[in-house]
């Protein structure tokens, strides 16, 4: 009798719909990733809530599950509060199959990172989705114990000239004051600027030139000014392909100008012409113009008929009256 109970109580236990859920993996088609926004600026207090729902293939919530969220790349990301720069973080769902992560960022060079879902309780992991967030250039805000002040302007960036197949060189103006820094900031892509130099110059900088680029690549630039630990406002973007060299023509000098005219060359004397057959022209064809009609233009053709009619009488008349003459002769 103690022999059935247990294996009554086992096969409940291994075929309820509870042990049969526990081991479920994730399914992705049920699952879910959602932010709250897509584009935010990087100034280390915007937020965005990202949301992961996990559920099984029979749509049930899988909570409990430790949720796994990645971001790439991951400079200057916060995720929950954490530390800056680490792009993952791991939670456990809650009894709906929801993870909720909080992200910020404060990259001096932002632009658009992959956040990835992954459920690791389930075995093997499962991907539950992928999504982007754009990150946009955005004065960082201070440390709280930072006691530095900022700038008080932005800088205007006014020109970017490539003035070498590989060099671009940025111009821009300076700031008011209080300002320790500039920081140049630069991508291949509008609003993404992946590439960076922290501090290009002190206090009167307002010139940079920008090496080792790609030749032909369109590169887009901003700046931004700083005070010690407290960082400032970007400047507008402008972009310039690399190898693109403006050139200015030279005005030609006049003498007004204080600069010597090139020397005038000595004329050649004149060679005297030589004396050649002059060429016989050609007298050109007379066409009788085209003119309207008119009365005479209509009795021409009645006239040269009837010259030609008498033309041919006279002849006639002479060639008769020559046979006569030798008739009688005869």
């Amino acid at each position: 009798m103690h022999i059935i109970g247990i294996i009554a109580f086992l096969v409940l236990y291994f075929f309820s719909p509870a042990a049969a859920l526990a081991n479920n993996p994730a399914y992705p088609v049920n699952s879910s990733i959602v932010a709250s926004t897509s584009v935010l600026p990087a100034d280390g207090r915007t937020i965005v809530t990202i949301t992961v729902t996990a559920k099984d293939s029979l749509k049930n919530p899988l909570a409990g599950d430790h949720i796994t969220l990645t971001g790439s790349p991951a400079t200057g990301l916060v995720i929950n509060g954490g530390p800056e720069g680490v792009g993952h973080l791991t939670g456990a769902a809650d009894a709906a199959g929801k993870v909720y992560f909080t992200v910020s960022s404060k990259n001096i060079s932002p632009g658009t990172v992959t956040f990835t879902a992954t459920d690791v309780s389930s075995v093997p992991s499962v991907t539950l989705g992928t999504l982007w967030i754009t990150f946009t250039p955005s004065s960082i805000a201070p440390d709280p114990s930072c006691k530095d002040g900022g700038p008080t302007t932005a800088p205007v960036l006014t020109s970017a000239v490539s003035t070498s197949p590989t060099q671009i060189t940025l111009t821009w103006t300076e700031v008011g004051d209080p300002v320790s820094y500039y920081l140049v900031a630069y991508g291949t892509a509008s609003q993404q600027y992946i590439y960076g130099n922290p501090n290009v110059g002190g206090k009167g900088t307002t010139s940079y030139t920008v090496g080792s680029l790609n030749p032909g690549t369109r590169y887009y630039f901003i700046v931004r000014a700083g005070n010690g630990c407290h960082p400032g406002f970007f400047s507008n973007e402008l972009s310039a392909a690399a190898g693109n060299i403006i050139t200015k023509s030279t005005p030609t000098p006049r003498p007004e100008d204080g600069q010597p005219l090139a020397e005038t060359p000595t004329p050649s004397p004149p060679i005297p012409p030589t004396k050649t057959a002059p060429i016989p022209t050609e007298t050109p064809t007379l066409v009788p113009a085209l003119v309207a009609d008119s009365p005479t233009t209509r009795i021409f053709p009645y006239i040269v008929a009837v010259i030609f009619a008498l033309g041919s009488i006279g002849i006639a008349g002479i060639i008769y009256w020559k046979n006569k003459s030798v008739g009688e002769k005869d």
